[in-house]
Order: C-alpha cells, then sequence, then structure tokens
C-alpha cells in the first residue's frame, strides 16, 4: 500500500476504526455476560470475531486498521510527539486486545471440548489410576477457568483504556464527514460503549464547536441523499449554534435542495 493512499484514506479509517471498536466491544460485553451467568463462553462466536488470514474477522480488522491509521514511519516533529505516543498507546492496547481475545478463543475451546468429556469420565467406574489422571486433569481444567476469569479481565481493562486514549486520538480527524456522521447516526452504540465518556469524547473532538459534528454529519447525510436524517442532525446543530455562518449556510443548502426537488421535502432517499 503506497503511503499516498494510505493518507487519502484517513478520514474514513478514523470513522471504521471507532465503528469496529464499538462492534466488537458490544460482541464481548454479550459472550462474557453469558459466560458469567451460565459458565459457558462461546468459542464460534469469539472465532467469528478473530476470523483468519484468509476471513478476517471484526476484530483482526480493526489491528489492520489501526495499523494502517495510527503507525507512523517518521519521526514526529516535537510538537506533535504527544499525539504520536499517544496514537502508539492505542494501536498497541488494540494489537494487545486482538491477541488477548485468541488466548480466551484458545481457552474457550478447551473448555467447550474437554469440560463435558472429563465430566463424563467422573461418572464411568475407573480404576485408581485412571482416577488419579482424571484427577489431575480436572486440577488443568480449573486452571483454564482461572486463565479465562483473568483474560476476560484484561480485555475488560484494555477496553476502557482504548476508551480513554479515543477522545484525544479521533481530534486529529474532526473534520471527517464519515465520522460525524457515525458519531451521530450510531448515537445510541456509542452511548452504550462509551457510557458517560461519549460527552468526553465529543467536548475533546470538538472542543468549542460542538455544532461541527452534527454540521458535518448534516453534510455527509445529505450529500448521500439521507434528507431527513439530515435535517435532523442540521436541527441538532442549530440547536447549538443557530448564528454559526457554516451552519446557517447549511440551512440555505438544505432549503434550496427542498425547494428544488419534492422528494427531499418527503425525507426520500435520492
Amino acid at each position: 500500500m503506497s503511503r499516498a493512499w494510505i493518507r487519502a484514506k484517513k478520514m474514513e479509517f478514523a470513522r471504521d476504526l471507532l465503528r469496529d471498536f464499538c462492534l466488537a466491544t458490544r460482541d464481548f460485553t454479550e459472550i462474557f455476560a453469558v459466560y458469567e451467568a451460565t459458565g459457558s463462553i462461546d468459542y464460534h462466536a469469539l472465532r467469528q470475531l478473530t476470523g483468519s488470514v484468509m476471513n478476517k474477522g471484526i476484530l483482526w480488522r480493526l489491528k489492520d486498521t489501526s495499523h494502517l491509521l495510527l503507525r507512523s514511519s517518521s519521526s514526529p516533529q516535537p510538537q506533535y510527539a504527544e499525539d504520536a505516543r499517544l496514537d502508539s498507546f492505542l494501536d498497541w492496547a488494540l494489537g494487545y486486545l486482538f491477541h488477548e481475545v485468541v488466548k480466551i478463543r484458545e481457552d474457550a475451546h478447551q473448555h467447550e471440548n474437554y469440560v463435558p468429556w472429563v465430566q463424563s469420565l467422573q461418572e464411568q467406574t475407573l480404576t485408581p489410576l485412571e482416577r488419579t489422571h482424571v484427577a489431575s486433569m480436572v486440577d488443568v481444567l480449573g486452571q483454564t477457568r482461572e486463565s479465562l476469569a483473568r483474560e476476560i479481565a484484561r480485555v475488560r481493562r484494555i477496553i476502557a483504556e482504548c476508551i480513554a486514549l479515543f477522545p484525544h486520538v479521533l481530534r486529529k480527524y474532526r473534520d471527517s464527514p464519515l465520522l460525524a456522521r457515525f458519531l451521530f447516526s450510531q448515537e445510541a452504540l456509542v452511548q452504550e460503549i462509551f457510557g458517560d465518556q461519549r460527552e468526553v469524547l465529543v467536548e475533546i473532538m470538538y472542543e468549542d464547536e460542538p455544532q461541527l459534528l452534527y454540521l458535518l454529519a448534516a453534510q455527509s447525510l445529505r450529500q448521500g441523499g439521507w434528507w431527513e436524517p439530515a435535517r435532523q442532525a442540521l436541527a441538532r446543530a442549530q440547536a447549538l449554534r443557530p448564528d454559526c455562518p457554516l451552519v446557517l449556510k447549511e440551512s440555505s443548502c438544505m432549503d434550496r435542495l427542498c425547494a428544488k426537488h419534492p422528494a427531499a421535502r418527503r425525507g426520500a432517499i435520492a
């Protein structure tokens, strides 16, 4: 991949990074909740999350996107050194997350396949020698359960670190219409994953121009022909900064569009 291509795609990669992190984290939450409630961990769901070289799962793609977006081969200028380090921290955390989940997946495979077998052995009539070996295997399986608990705790801690890092990393991409559109259109998902840190994310990214999120989202949606969501996003921008020149300009553009195209007034898709 050429550096020029990577630079041209960075705004898109920023959107993909946040989107795939949110989707993967939602899947983790569901898998881990089931495990803690039932003692059963879904190996196949974990396998789907990670995927393989020939069929990468969302977590593998997240790792790859992170490397493309956040790694730099050149030495940063001193004034950008902190940004470069924060990029590296997030890239490291997302890579670590992938490899930690691979370990959980393998432990889940052991747990799914060997626990029922050993339990069935314990119900059989065994010789003293066989019982000695079964007892040893039960001990090993107990260690696997302990490993799962530790690995799940590490994944949750890494996710918390990522949530804290994302605002500082994504602020460089605050001008991305695709990122703004995701933050607006998938607000419920971002809220679910970030919790009270969602407001922090928006505050750090857009600083004293919170209307920029909704303005960019409105422009992106309008250009894609999604008239009604575009108007909703514009209304959010107007509520925040009704006198902002860029908001007024987008409002005028939307009015002209609605006057010219009746479908836009009905909220139809172009």
